[in-house]
């Protein structure tokens, strides 16, 4: 779990030995491939709130949509998947904030330019039973008619970042990942159907302590950094 502590004390303003109270941080669990622009968002929301500590808890939607059902502590949950945030709306573990202003884009990475989905030998996707990543691959090659012939080159892996590593490392010739993951040495190729691209939105949800948060996020301030990171706002 990344833990970013935005607490800026002043001993002019405190005076020597005194310590300020401040609120409990904040647990944000996010989608893997909202890590950097998580971190760019909190850092700017720390000039509203300076004394406000935020911890990251990145993964995979499905994995942290199960922790919270668990039990586990999260004021602010962000998926890749409305579905998630729905789901645990309904058994009342956390209230939906939003489900359609942020969205993102599919995106099939290759390392050599000529190199198509039929004659990889290893194919690299987030597992499509827990990541709404692999989901929405499995959804476009469905909709496409090759995933039947192209599952036995598939490779699952845990999220979307592993995606991303999996084809740095080259242990894989063609990757899914989303158009805001930064891969400059590898070629993006185009779908062989435009209209099998699945329609991407992250489904925000908050509880009581993380809603000023969750609302910052849809700040006209915060829809620049989502825009920056390459985000549809």
């Amino acid at each position: 779990m990344k833990i970013i502590h935005y607490c800026f004390i002043s001993s002019l303003v405190w005076g020597a030995g005194c310590i300020p109270k401040t609120p409990s941080p904040l647990t944000v669990s996010a989608a893997a491939s909202l890590a950097d622009v998580m971190t760019a968002l909190a850092s700017a929301y720390s000039k509203e709130a300076p004394h406000q500590a935020i911890r990251l808890n990145l993964g995979g939607s499905g994995l942290l949509a199960r922790q919270i059902e668990a039990g586990a502590k999260a004021d602010l949950f962000i998926s890749a998947d409305v579905s998630w945030v729905r789901y645990l709306a309904k058994i009342k573990k956390i209230t939906i904030v939003d489900t359609s202003s942020i969205g993102n884009s599919l995106v099939v990475f290759v390392h050599t330019k000529g190199m198509t989905l039929q004659h990889a030998k290893r194919i690299v996707l987030a597992d499509p039973r827990s990541v709404p990543a692999g989901r929405y691959a499995k959804m476009a090659l469905s909709c496409m008619g090759h995933w039947t012939a192209l599952s036995p080159k598939m490779i699952p892996v845990q999220d979307v970042k592993a995606v991303v590593r999996t084809l740095q490392l080259r242990a894989a010739d063609v990757g899914f990942a989303y158009a805001t993951d930064v891969l400059p040495h590898l070629i993006r190729i185009p779908y062989p159907s435009e209209n099998c691209l699945p329609k991407i939105r992250y489904g925000i949800a908050a509880t009581k302590d993380g809603l000023g948060f969750a609302q910052f996020l849809l700040s006209d301030e915060a829809k620049k950094i989502w825009k920056k990171y390459g985000f549809n706002v």
